[in-house]
């Protein structure tokens, strides 16, 4: 029976890939990086609970994710301005449309208005980055790669010390499709549900997706690209020796292309990863001084939109060269390119680190599935030692006020389900 079941994981449910592992459990590199805290994996990704409202932060970077993508896939229909291109804003224009229909639908009144004037400012500040960003990507990027993959979820298994695959076991509540005759099972909250049953020995695997996939012109080698957005693009390269993600999305693409997915790229070495950072906060064209004149103050600004306050004002270009130059100097503040190599010593230690990670989080879901009431939870995930991220992070009501959650209306959705077709 079991043989034609299909996997729903959160965020993949409609990728036949990650359906067809079946009766499996997945993790992924936010789920390993979550687990720090474990009362944070507890209320994300044990119970699952949904959070009101919307993250002004991540607004911006889901949009640009979402128009680079489509930007990628179709660079030849967009001239070297994308800004003022039409095919260009029709993408940007859809994109925005499809994020604010996944996002509003969930939100009440008040954090619907804030949510409008927040992706309309993203759509502007898109505009105000993207003819850098494009200029960047075509010498820095085309120029020495081609693009092989977009948005590529790549799927490895989990081993354990001896090379075999790493199982757990998981309690379910068994459910029934009245329509479809099917069976549908969910992971249980607990052993003592009324409804369950226990399957023993579920393979586990790690899951990711990567925003880009290249192979260099000269050498065939493979690059994993990253699209990073942040409001401070020097603060994110300081951080970039401590971004695992990139090197872990490397273990999975090294093993896609010998064992999985993509073994026509099997002859072909996984060398390095490659961050596209950009700013969030690029400003719009420079106002005039009360002199008519643009300032030239020296301080970081985006060259691009000065060159057009220079034509917008109709200013005489060359009265401000040398300023021009010094912000071209500049401009890695707001587009930077950042590359590392992945060496293939480091396969073996990403191995063992992802065991340790998967055993950790097992561990806690089967101590979690045997507690006989939710207030026991405790035992088993704590809060971190010292919470540095109180301030952002989405569950800070009820863990740092000791709030029970059974208070706090919010809604519970399973991280994993599986459809057993008949």
């Amino acid at each position: 029976m079991l043989e034609n079941a299909i996997l729903k994981y959160k965020r993949y449910e409609d990728n036949k890939r990650v359906q067809d592992l079946g009766i499996a459990i997945v993790h992924t590199h936010s789920e390993f990086m979550g687990s720090a805290c474990t009362k944070l994996w507890y209320y994300n990704y044990y119970k699952a609970y949904s959070t009101e409202g919307f993250r002004a932060s991540l607004v911006y970077g889901s949009l640009f994710h979402l128009v680079v993508e489509e930007v990628i896939k179709n660079r030849v229909l967009i001239d070297s301005e994308p800004s003022t291109n039409k095919y260009f804003l029709d993408i940007l224009k859809t994109k925005k449309t499809e994020l604010a229909d996944k996002i509003s639908m969930n939100l009440n009144d008040q954090d619907f208005s804030l949510f409008d004037e927040e992706i309309d400012s993203c759509e502007k500040r898109i505009i105000n980055i993207i003819d850098e960003w494009i200029k960047v990507w075509d010498e820095d990027i085309l120029s020495r790669f081609d693009v092989i993959a977009t948005e590529k979820v790549l799927i490895k298994p989990i081993r354990d010390i001896d090379g075999e695959q790493y199982k757990t076991s998981v309690i379910v509540d068994v459910l029934y499709d009245e329509d479809n005759k099917d069976i549908v099972m969910i992971q249980s909250d607990s052993a003592f549900s009324e409804s369950k049953t226990a399957l023993m020995d579920v393979p586990v695997y790690k899951i990711g997706t990567a925003d880009v996939i290249l192979q260099e012109k000269s050498s065939g080698h493979l690059y994993i690209m990253d699209h990073k957005t942040t409001g401070s693009v020097s603060s994110y390269k300081a951080r970039l020796k401590f971004d695992l993600q990139l090197q872990s999305y490397c273990n999975l693409l090294n093993y896609e292309i010998n064992f999985g997915s993509m073994q026509e790229y099997k002859d072909c070495r996984v060398a390095g990863v490659i961050w596209d950072i950009s700013s969030s906060k690029t400003p719009a064209i420079a106002k005039r001084l009360i002199s008519g004149k643009l300032s030239t103050a020296k301080k970081a600004y985006p060259y691009w939109q000065y060159i057009k306050a220079i034509k917008e004002y109709n200013l005489n270009i060359e009265d401000y060269k040398d300023h021009i130059n010094y912000l071209q100097d500049m401009s890695w503040k707001y587009v930077s390119i950042e590359e590392d190599v992945f060496s293939y010593e480091q396969l073996a230690r990403i191995d063992h680190e992802d065991l340790i990670y998967s055993d950790r989080i097992n561990s806690m879901r089967e101590k979690l599935q045997r507690i006989t009431h939710e207030d026991h939870a405790d035992a088993i995930v704590a809060r971190f030692p010292q919470c540095q991220a109180y301030n952002s992070c989405s569950f800070m009501a009820p863990c740092l006020a000791n709030t029970p959650y059974s208070v706090i209306l919010n809604e519970q959705a399973p991280v994993f389900s599986w459809l057993v077709i008949k």
